[in-house]
């Protein structure tokens, strides 16, 4: 009667002395190399700085079409916050995703005659390129394709 039942082992922590360490061997890890080069960088922030210029001068020659053209991640609509002001003060609509369903020269055409006002437009390839129809009369084209962060 005296006697204690035995004690339940918790087994959710239960230590098993068999477990052996899964640490990582840091010392066979590469060391991550960066993508960009110093030159790439300095080039970049040439490259879009000069599109910076095209873009102003465009505002101040007036032109009634604007078209920042590039792929992706070169700078377009960080240009273009950087310009907002600027392009408020010349009454310039900007749009950035307009044209992403025109898949043909009449789509993109008719997107283009529907806008009104001046316009700074955000492309991700060049229509003109794609589709081999004529620049708009009174427009910049601007290329930052060769632009890459």
């Amino acid at each position: 009667m005296g006697e204690n039942p035995p004690k339940e082992e918790n087994k959710l922590f239960k230590y098993n002395s068999s477990y052996k360490s899964t640490m990582p061997n840091t010392m066979s890890y590469e060391t991550k190399q960066p993508t960009t080069t110093f030159e790439d960088y300095i080039d970049n922030e040439v490259f879009y700085n000069t599109a910076k210029e095209d873009v102003i001068q465009a505002i101040h020659n007036d032109k009634k079409i604007i078209m920042l053209i590039g792929s992706g991640s070169n700078g377009k609509s960080y240009l273009t916050n950087e310009l907002n002001d600027f392009l408020n003060l010349n009454n310039y609509s900007v749009y950035h995703d307009r044209f992403s369903m025109c898949n043909d020269e009449e789509s993109f055409n008719t997107e283009l005659e529907s806008m009104t006002g001046k316009i700074l437009i955000h492309l991700n390839f060049d229509p003109f390129e794609r589709w081999g129809i004529i620049e708009p009369h009174n427009s910049e084209i601007i290329s930052m394709e060769h632009i890459h962060f």
